[in-house]
């Protein structure tokens, strides 16, 4: 039925007027066969880039003998709510399919929030607020995280299966702003861990550094460039682990000590 949706939905692109009724999985009561009535309704608007835009009307059903019952009795099934469908989330207009591809948009092809909202427009035909992105986008990098917590048992797995792993850690800001910390296993292309830190002291690195050495194990080699802070946490946490500097910063560093006047003549 999806699929059919899915390719059915160019044509009702220009259909503003399509509404769908949700209803509960049942027609009778379980307890007494009586034909369930229409308790109330509740409207939705759903704009996705999968689906054409429509209204989800969701059906709230009732028992009536259940509801007399169920004061004496005690009795709390008289009430059926209807099946919410997967692609909603709670009150939001936009499913997660919508939520996927501003996360995608924004951190990934690092488009701006008005690129976004024309792309969106185009694509589904409907409108969306710059706050509203904001949200999604924000919405995105907690489910993302909630997803990778759930599978570091499984990356623990594969690194202990594929011999260990190559620590890579670096950071990054703009000004006086916090930095990203993030670590990544340099034999895999796979990021780790990423956090949000006032500086790149060993401090604010070492609960982040050791987390890893926790979960993970002791790395093959550890991978930084020549940051002070860097250094002393990988080398005071992942003893006996050997430390190398990153090529590119080594060179860029001794570049700079070299040849910076020529490079700016």
């Amino acid at each position: 039925m999806q699929g059919k949706l899915r390719e059915k939905a160019e044509l009702f692109r220009d259909i503003e007027d399509i509404l769908v009724d949700f209803y509960p999985n049942q027609e009778y009561c379980e307890i007494h066969g009586t034909r369930l009535l229409v308790m109330k309704t509740d409207k939705r608007d759903v704009r996705s880039t999968v689906y054409p835009r429509f209204t989800a009307r969701k059906i709230f059903l009732y028992c009536p003998l259940c509801k007399q019952t169920s004061q004496t009795e005690g009795n709390s099934n008289w009430k059926h709510p209807p099946q919410i469908p997967m692609l909603t989330r709670g009150k939001s207009p936009f499913p997660m399919d919508i939520v996927a591809q501003v996360g995608w948009m924004k951190f990934i092809e690092c488009k701006r929030r008005d690129d976004i909202q024309t792309e969106f427009f185009n694509t589904s035909g409907s409108s969306v607020s710059a706050g509203s992105i904001s949200a999604m986008s924000m919405e995105f990098l907690a489910r993302l995280k909630c997803l990778h917590n759930l599978r570091s048992d499984t990356i623990v797995e594969d690194i202990k299966e594929g011999g260990g792993y190559i620590l890579g850690i670096d950071g990054t800001g703009d000004g006086g702003s916090d930095r990203i910390f993030i670590a990544m296993d340099l034999e895999r292309n796979w990021v780790l861990s990423a956090a949000k830190i006032p500086s790149e002291s060993e401090d604010n690195m070492k609960p982040h550094v050791e987390s890893l050495k926790d979960k993970f194990g002791l790395p093959l080699a550890n991978v930084c460039d020549m940051a002070k802070g860097m250094m002393n946490v990988l080398t005071n946490v992942m003893v006996g682990v050997p430390l190398r500097v990153c090529h590119y910063h080594f060179l860029n560093d001794i570049g700079s000590d070299l040849m910076k006047d020529e490079y700016m003549a």
